[in-house]
C-alpha cells in the first residue's frame, strides 16, 4: 500500500541508518562482501530516489546540508575542511530532512 508523508520520512530515517551501518562494516569485510554492501547501499538508495529521497553523502564542506559534531582548529588549515563522515543524512522532494554530521578542521577565526 501506498505510503503517506510521515510514513515516507521514517522509512527514509530507517534507511539512512542502515547506510550508516553498512559503512562501519566497510573497513573489516573481504572484497567480496564489499561489493554485497555496495550492492545493498545502491538499492536502498535507489529505493530512495523512488521516493523522492535522497542520500546526502558529500565529501567537502556544505553548511547547508550538513551539520559540525567536532570542530577542530589549525594554524595550517586555509579553509573548513572534512576529516571524518559520521552520519549520513538526507533530504525529501529536495528539502533537507536531516543534515550529514561530520567532524571538521577549521582556521582559527581572523
Amino acid at each position: 500500500s501506498p505510503m503517506n508523508e510521515d510514513g515516507i520520512l521514517r522509512w527514509g530515517q530507517s534507511a539512512v541508518s542502515m547506510i550508516d551501518e553498512l559503512a562501519l562494516l566497510r573497513a573489516h569485510i573481504s572484497d567480496e562482501d564489499l561489493r554485497v554492501v555496495d550492492f545493498v547501499r545502491g538499492c536502498i538508495c535507489d529505493k530512495m530516489k523512488e521516493m523522492n529521497l535522497a542520500l546526502i553523502d558529500k565529501e567537502t564542506w556544505d553548511s547547508s546540508c550538513q551539520r559540525a559534531v567536532s570542530v577542530v582548529r589549525s594554524d595550517t588549515a586555509v579553509e573548513t575542511k572534512i576529516l571524518k563522515k559520521k552520519a549520513c543524512g538526507m533530504t525529501f522532494r529536495g528539502k533537507v530532512i536531516k543534515k550529514q554530521e561530520v567532524e571538521v578542521e577549521m582556521p582559527f577565526a581572523q
